[in-house]
């Protein structure tokens, strides 16, 4: 009975160590890859411990694209059927059939059923990688050409003004609108009525021309803004020093100042 036990002790033990864990390396490979070009991956079987009687097989599955992969003794593997591996240290042979993106999944596995999966991916050098496109700026800025820091009574200035955006691709629309906090005159675009204060009127191009009619004789503040359809404002003041009209002359009949008249001659008796 005692020998009985020894030799179920033994097969256990034996059993144990026939049962060792594994994984398998590859050395770094090129990840670009176009049709009809082949790959080398060089690969290694990783033992935790060495039992004689253990055997591997390797397959393969390949999710996207289409590709052939072949070991180094020129054997093809076909999808997902194992073929018995006959060294540790081996070489993959990759060929691409297609232009798409590729991966393809290689398991090798045991005789004890361990399995160990590693997955390869390929990108397609004649595939434009689609990235995504930058948020779009939508800033802007509101620039003016110089303008008089005069102006008369009833004269009329004119503002050129040009919109800046900061991203070519911002097709916003653009309003205007303007209020006057010191004196009093009017403001309009240059083939339009005048403004009504504080209401918003559409811009049709970038580049513009204002014209301010002055109808006061002292210290004029015009405050212009621009507001884009997200709400964002840009305001610039524009003032003028108001200059009164002057006065034409007074015409005066007769002759000029100085000159009298003669007197009639008068007769004498």
């Amino acid at each position: 009975m005692l020998l009985i036990s020894i030799i179920y002790a033994c097969n256990d033990t034996l059993s144990i160590t026939q049962n060792y864990a594994f994984d398998w390396e590859v050395m770094p490979y090129q990840k670009k890859i176009i049709q009809g070009e082949t790959l080398e991956l060089r690969c290694k079987i990783v033992r935790e411990g060495n039992y004689e009687g253990t055997l591997y097989f390797i397959r393969y599955f390949q999710p996207n694209g289409n590709g052939e992969l072949r070991l180094d003794d020129g054997r093809v593997l076909a999808s997902n059927d194992p073929l018995p591996l006959v060294k540790d240290e081996f070489r993959l042979y990759y060929t691409s059939l297609c232009t798409d993106q590729q991966t393809i999944d290689v398991y090798i596995e045991d005789t004890s059923g361990q399995t160990v999966q590693k997955t390869f991916a390929f990108q397609n050098e004649n595939v434009k990688v689609e990235e995504p496109e930058p948020e779009t700026d939508y800033s802007f800025e509101f620039e003016t050409l110089p303008v008089p820091k005069s102006v008369v009574e009833n004269e009329t200035v004119e503002i050129r003004c040009r919109i800046n955006r900061a991203d070519s691709r911002n097709d916003s629309e653009y309003r205007i609108r303007y209020f006057q906090p010191d004196g009093k005159g009017f403001l309009r675009l240059e083939d339009g009525s005048p403004f009504v204060p504080n209401d918003l009127y559409l811009l049709s191009d970038d580049i513009f021309r204002l014209y301010y009619t002055s109808a006061c004789a002292v210290l004029q503040t015009v405050d212009v803004y621009i507001e884009d359809f997200q709400g964002k404002v840009v305001k610039k003041s524009f003032s003028f020093t108001g200059v009164a009209a002057s006065e034409p002359e007074d015409e005066t009949d007769g002759n000029q100042e100085g000159e009298t008249e003669d007197e009639p001659e008068t007769e004498k008796n």
